[in-house]
């Protein structure tokens, strides 16, 4: 079978595709890793310079969730017999 031209080409067309292919394959993902890590790294320091403007931001944060929960629990004094749905 291997002894036709014709099918030897074949065959090393392929093989020289699939190596091709395999090369690209990698060669992308290694790129692509190293501009993503790259990104991760630039997020993050630019979070750490940040940090001083959300720590202002906090309390305020933690109030506008506690008022809405305060506001569900508080009941009237006419209710007080009733029960919180659990």
């Amino acid at each position: 079978m291997l002894a036709s031209l014709r099918v030897r080409i074949l065959l090393a067309a392929l093989a020289l595709i699939t190596l091709a292919l395999v090369i690209n394959g990698i060669a992308s993902y290694t790129t692509v890793k190293h501009h993503n890590n790259q990104q991760v790294s630039h997020n993050l320091s630019a979070l750490a310079k940040e940090t001083h403007r959300l720590v202002p931001w906090e309390p305020s944060l933690c109030q506008a969730v506690q008022c809405p929960r305060m506001a569900v629990l508080w009941r009237p004094l006419h209710c007080r017999s009733m029960r919180l749905p659990s």
